[in-house]
């Protein structure tokens, strides 16, 4: 399963929940992954389902 932190790149495309707070991003494989909305600290992401 996909994963990553603010400013590593997007290894897949699709939707990611952080882990802390559950906010839902859609990131774009070769993006940067966003800080979160909800100004977690130590945000991780974890894929919830690849897009295209």
């Amino acid at each position: 399963m996909a994963t990553g932190a603010p400013g590593e790149t997007v290894p897949e495309s699709g939707i990611y929940k952080c882990i802390w707070c559950g906010n839902e991003v859609t990131c774009v494989k070769g993006e940067v992954f966003p800080p979160c909305a909800r100004k977690c600290t130590h945000v991780q992401y974890i894929m919830v389902r690849a897009t295209r």
